[in-house]
């Protein structure tokens, strides 16, 4: 029976790929007024994908917060060497 892998907590590489190609999209349109009936609507595009790349990583980040919190009830404070507190979160 094959074994589940555990998560990994890089991110997907088609991830930074989309973003390095959404920046790279700014180029002609925004910095060399290149004018054309691709650049805008192509700008547009990117703009959709980085913002599904943003909520995915924030999706990953909370994940990775709610695992860290969860092993560190389990385990004990002493064992589990992990944050006690992100900045933004309120002190108990």
């Amino acid at each position: 029976m094959p074994t589940a892998t555990p998560p990994s907590r890089r991110f997907p590489v088609w991830e930074t790929v989309a973003i390095l190609l959404a920046l790279a999209s700014l180029w002609p349109a925004y910095i060399l007024n290149l004018e054309g009936p691709v650049w805008r609507p192509l700008c547009y595009v990117m703009l959709g994908v980085m913002v599904v790349v943003l909520i995915r990583r924030l999706l990953a980040f909370e994940r990775l917060k709610e695992e860290a919190d969860r092993a560190r009830r389990e385990k004990g404070c002493q064992e589990v060497q992990g944050r006690d507190r992100l900045p933004w979160e309120p002190r108990d």
